[in-house]
């Protein structure tokens, strides 16, 4: 209750906006027959479509613009919103997690950290992936952190679906388009069509609620508004072996101190082809690991994250059918830590980071098809970091000892990109994509993506993918410095750089069965690694170094008929090869297995939800096994009342299976949660 009253006190404001939600939501929700139309609630259900309908839903992040699936120079797979309530995914580590060939590590820190094909190093946020939220980049460029926990600036009740595409895809997005992108599609105010709340309760004291508002006027304006609260006192007790030392006063435990809470705000204004989007969230989290060597069991390691946007977005269709598409956008990334620790001679002291950063994004694009066979996309991107204080440092008895981050620095970037889909038959489509990116900091990179996509059946699908990509130094990297040395000693970092090669065979046996094969080859390069420097061991900076080659496969067989049974079965597989001394393969499973299954139990309304994951052995930065594991989760879902109400009930670690996460630092495996469960309740007014 004490987490929970001093939460609410330093948020007030969050609060009053939540509440300000609400009575915009009354006022509004009063005056629908003042201009604004109300129908029937029209929410799809994910039971009523056949595999092939939700085959054929369009995926748009492949190629900036929409098209099917199968004509896709990637492998895709989309989630959709009736999937997340289904099967209860809590956070969007939960619905990756459960995505063939993707696997989502927990340290108990900021957030998970997602991997796939091999690759998920424990020294890194998730820098290889670019989030988007309808096209917007969440990708923050200080860490280039992933969010996917609590962190996520978005309740996942607003997301219509999510895009899931694997590849390299810097020849359309630039830098971390690395190994794949992640495009989050929200709900429309129409979708809602009137009020929404939600309130949920489990174990580890975790409760939230969220409140939103949507509509459509008469006029064809739509609004949409939301508010949520989340709070978790998290694991009360945690066990690190590492830091069990009783001559030393430790017996290894942290207790009490896991708590996570978080509040977001969301609202969006559209009209004909005018967007206006704004959204805040603000998350307070507390460390029990004692990572780099802080204090175990101090309530004051913790961090706070805050993040900022507002976009505004037009799209137009020219006389000529030139499809243009113009989008700017503000964001604001906040950053506070701070973390315990005791000096040589027993002094404790406060090792500090406070982060502010911002910037701007403006994209022009446009799009049109030429004599039915050429569909032509060009476009150009500028961001700019155009403030960025960031302080990284000691303090001792009030006074500040050092900072660590050369600090007041601007960053900005150009990239024009060009792309060509010529359908060369009716059975044959090519995609050729190339991209010129320019850094203020290591100048110039160009890379191309070619596809070949060939269907000599109507259910079978050939694709040969060749595409290079990069990731930039994140300004964390590039900017860290040896104290009291005005030099910036890693002006000389090179992005990182992929080449992808990849066979993909997708067939198609019967409106309600289907398999995807993908063979790949990842060559990677200048990996980005914090090292120790050559005149001094005690100094650590980060450096280009080593090449990784990854060969894999991935399969999946996916089955489901309409008002049926439906799941999925899929298998991964990845070598994993490093080229350098210095570099470790940690946390590289060579074998992702997952199956999931959703069973109707009498009708669509009422469903049950069972799925399974195993992740095989990992070794963490100390070189240390983490053991396989099999984790389950269940949840049973029911509409009693129609699209009125539903009710959700969710076990996840079903079998209260005991295992551990590699990390990349001491302690290097992370114990995670046991079983818990959570109740949910969603009303529609």
């Amino acid at each position: 209750m004490t987490q929970l009253k001093k939460y609410a006190a330093r948020h007030l404001h969050l609060g009053l906006i939540a509440v300000a939600v609400g009575l915009i939501t009354v006022t509004l929700g009063a005056g629908v027959s003042a201009g604004f139309t109300k129908t029937a609630h029209a929410h799809s259900h994910y039971l009523s479509m056949g595999l092939e309908q939700l085959m054929a839903i369009p995926v748009y992040a492949a190629s900036k613009h929409t098209q099917s699936t199968s004509e896709a120079p990637s492998l895709v797979t989309i989630v959709t919103k009736d999937e997340i309530q289904r099967y209860g995914y809590r956070n969007l580590g939960e619905l990756l997690q459960a995505v063939p060939g993707f696997y989502v590590s927990q340290n108990r820190g900021s957030t998970g950290f997602v991997g796939t094909r091999g690759i998920n190093r424990s020294t890194d946020y998730g820098a290889r992936f670019l989030l988007q939220m309808d096209g917007h980049r969440l990708t923050e460029p200080v860490y280039g952190t992933l969010p996917n926990q609590q962190d996520f600036p978005l309740d996942l009740d607003l997301i219509e679906r999510v895009e899931i595409v694997r590849g390299p895809g810097s020849s359309l997005y630039g830098s971390n388009a690395f190994f794949g992108i992640i495009n989050v599609i929200t709900r429309k105010g129409k979708d809602i069509d009137g009020v929404e709340a939600a309130l949920s309760t489990g174990s580890l004291s975790t409760n939230s609620g969220r409140l939103s508002y949507g509509t459509e006027t008469k006029g064809g304006a739509e609004v949409l508004l939301s508010g949520t609260l989340y709070g978790s006192s998290g694991n009360s007790d945690l066990y690190f072996a590492e830091f069990d030392n009783p001559a030393g006063g430790s017996d290894g435990h942290a207790r009490g101190i896991d708590a996570d809470h978080t509040g977001n705000v969301f609202g969006r204004f559209s009209y004909q082809g005018f967007s206006l989007t704004t959204g805040y969230a603000d998350r307070e989290k507390q460390i029990p690991s004692g990572r780099f060597n802080a204090i175990l069991g101090d309530p004051t390691n913790s961090n706070r994250e805050k993040r900022i946007f507002t976009i505004a977005e037009y799209s137009h269709t020219l006389p000529a059918n030139w499809e243009l598409l113009g989008r700017a956008s503000f964001d604001r990334y906040l950053y506070e830590g701070n973390i315990p620790m005791l000096s040589r001679g027993g002094e404790p002291f406060d090792y500090k980071t406070d982060i502010d950063a911002r910037w701007l994004r403006g994209e022009l694009q446009a799009s049109r098809t030429f004599a039915e066979r050429h569909r032509l996309t060009v476009g150009g991107e500028y961001h700019s970091v155009y403030d960025l204080n960031a302080h990284l440092y000691y303090t001792a008895q009030g006074y500040f000892q050092g900072d660590r981050y050369k600090t007041d620095t601007r960053f900005a970037s150009l990239g024009l990109y060009i792309q060509d889909e010529f359908r060369v038959s009716e059975e044959v489509l090519i995609n050729m994509g190339l991209r010129l990116d320019n850094y203020d900091s290591f100048g110039e990179t160009i890379n191309p993506r070619l596809g070949l996509i060939y269907t000599p059946w109507k259910k079978t699908t050939f694709k040969l993918l060749y595409g290079t990509a990069f990731r930039a130094p994140v300004l964390s990297e590039m900017f860290y410095q040896i104290p009291d040395d005005d030099r910036n000693i890693n002006s000389f970092l090179d992005p990182e750089k992929i080449t992808s090669y990849e066979g993909i065979w997708e067939q198609r046996y019967s409106p309600w069965l289907r398999s995807t094969l993908s063979l790949y080859r990842n060559e990677i390069r200048d990996i980005i690694e914090f090292s120790p420097n050559a005149d001094t061991i005690t100094t650590y900076y980060y450096v280009n170094m080593g090449k990784i080659s990854v060969n894999g496969m991935e399969v999946a067989l996916d089955a489901g008929k309409e008002q049926g049974l439906r799941g999925r079965l899929s298998y991964s597989y990845a070598d994993v090869e490093v080229e350098h001394a210095g570099l470790a393969t940690d946390n590289s499973p060579k074998h992702l297995i997952k199956g999931k299954v959703l069973i109707p139990l009498g009708s669509d309304r009422y469903t049950a939800a069972l799925e399974a994951h195993y992740v095989s052995s990992r070794y963490d930065a100390w070189r240390e096994e983490a053991d396989d594991y099999w984790v389950a989760n269940m949840n049973l879902f029911a509409q009693p009342l129609g699209d009125q109400l539903d009710l959700s009930f969710g076990v996840y670690n079903l079998f209260d299976k005991q295992y551990v996460d590699p990390a990349g630092s001491p302690p290097f495996q992370t114990e995670q949660d046991g079983r818990t469960v959570r109740f949910k309740l969603t009303y529609r007014f």
